[in-house]
């Protein structure tokens, strides 16, 4: 079973789960994705994280994971995401990227 764990959500091959403190709180399904969308960060979100906050780390990106229908409160869920860990994310998802 190919799974990718990040901070705050874990990939398997069928499921989503988005983690807060250690909790699993929500669990999406991956028939009730519509579709996924990574955005990089910005120039300027760079600029002001890499030299005047250089104590909190890099900038990572954002995934964003649109759903069909709402699943706990929204209809959408952003999980801050490193490129390199997005690169690695299961075959399954690369065909819902938009």
């Amino acid at each position: 079973m190919e799974k990718l764990e990040i901070k705050n959500a874990t990939l398997y091959h069928d499921k989503i789960v988005l983690v807060w403190w250690k909790k699993e709180i929500i669990t999406i399904n991956i028939e009730d994705i519509l579709g996924l969308e990574y955005v990089k960060p910005s120039l300027l979100n760079y600029i002001l994280s890499s030299h005047i906050f250089s104590f909190l780390g890099t900038y990572p990106g954002r995934l964003i994971i649109r759903l069909k229908h709402k699943i706990g409160k929204t209809k959408m869920y952003y999980v801050k995401i490193k490129y390199a860990d997005f690169k690695k994310i299961p075959v399954e998802y690369k065909r819902l990227l938009l």
